[in-house]
């Protein structure tokens, strides 16, 4: 599964998969004290529905800061959702995984 970021605090930057690289989906950063408690919206100019570059520049090492840029923000002013992230609608069904078995084996 992979997040669909948009606007929600729910998603902890330091603790869960939320980045869409490949398998490399949690922070590779080290963090601080000071923003552990940080979520993906804080991250998010929620007006111009963009990425606040630079905090990601500040507080993310450049492989990570380069994954987070590279999200794309659809509609900021509604919820993160868990998507299937091998299927087109992001819906998980019992046929899904079978279309992608190839891919790890």
């Amino acid at each position: 599964m992979q997040w669909r970021i948009e606007s929600d605090n729910s998603i902890h930057v330091w603790t869960q998969p939320w980045l869409r690289s490949g398998n490399d989906l949690y922070v590779s950063s080290t963090h601080s004290h000071d923003n552990y408690d940080v979520k993906v919206s804080d991250l998010i100019h929620h007006d111009k529905c963009v990425w606040k570059r630079d905090m990601v520049e500040e507080n993310f090492n450049s492989i990570d800061a380069a994954k987070i840029l590279n999200i794309p923000l659809l509609n900021v002013f509604e919820n993160e959702k868990v998507l299937w992230k091998f299927s087109s609608s992001g819906d998980y069904t019992v046929r899904s995984p079978y279309h992608n078995y190839g891919e790890y084996h």
